[in-house]
């Protein structure tokens, strides 16, 4: 059972952490097969001269003889809690994640911010919810999601207010959404680059209210073996730098009631 904490997490930060909620020995494998599939691109791992920029792509394979997620009591317990009602789970960890690292300052990112699910979620219950398993420590700056905490609570309040737009485009929603306020303003502003002063401070060093929500910007930190349960209104991106010395490996997947799909972004 989830302790208050964590559903506090979960419905007004946006997300709860699970650490160690995969085994070692199951980590490391497949941690040990995505640099398997990597060497197979010339990417190998005792030689960083070999390693490319951001992101990598094209590792589908990886996902072959996963252990799988629904033996996972922990992750299953915690799902089914938040849930409350039937829902269907991939027999695998879901997509690929790896960021090496590259050269470019971080930065809060101006762009890609967006959610996974429907902006309008039914009143009895949530139609999914987002999964993030760390295949390796995941350092702050070091390629981990950036996420707005406290957007499922904006985001359902902004949506309530705003009955006009329930059957909109997400287009036409999320520009009206955007310019609701400076914050968001802002924070969308894809021109606002990290020669910008303060701009990570002030996203993240502190909480800002909007529409009488608190809301900061955060990274998805932790250990290999931790997951992260994500409530399906919170606003993610994908991150602009990874400062650290290794890559980002990380392991994602969708979790719905209906057929399991590979998720599409939209991005404001």
């Amino acid at each position: 059972m989830l302790t208050e904490q964590q559903r506090h997490d979960f419905f007004q930060r946006g997300y709860l952490q699970l650490s160690g909620a995969v085994d070692a020995s199951d980590v490391e494998i497949m941690r040990n097969r995505v640099w398997a599939e990597l060497e197979s691109h010339g990417y190998l791992k005792d030689d960083k001269s070999t390693w490319p920029e951001g992101h990598a792509a094209q590792l589908k394979d990886v996902r072959k003889d996963d252990p799988n997620p629904m033996d996972n009591e922990l992750l299953v317990s915690a799902i089914t809690e938040l849930l409350n009602r039937e829902w269907k789970l991939r027999p695998d960890w879901g997509q690929v994640l790896v960021t090496f690292p590259f050269n470019v300052p971080w930065r809060v990112p101006g762009s890609n911010w967006h959610l996974d699910h429907p902006f309008k979620q039914p009143d009895e219950y949530l139609t999914g919810v987002n999964v993030f398993l760390l295949l390796s420590e995941l350092k702050a700056h070091g390629g981990g999601t950036s996420v707005l905490e406290g957007s499922p609570v904006l985001v359902s309040r902004f949506t309530e207010r705003h009955p006009e737009l329930e059957t909109a485009t997400w287009s036409a929603w999320k520009n009206v959404f955007r310019n609701s306020d400076p914050y968001l303003k802002r924070l969308t502003n894809k021109n606002e680059t990290s020669s910008t002063p303060s701009r990570n401070a002030f996203f993240m060093e502190q909480e800002t209210v909007v529409d009488e929500v608190p809301v900061r910007v955060a990274e998805i930190t932790g250990a290999a073996g931790d997951v992260f349960i994500c409530h399906p209104l919170l606003m993610h991106a994908v991150p602009i730098g990874n400062v650290q010395d290794q890559p980002r490996m990380m392991r994602t997947l969708r979790v719905g009631h209906g057929p399991t799909t590979s998720s599409t972004a939209k991005p404001i």
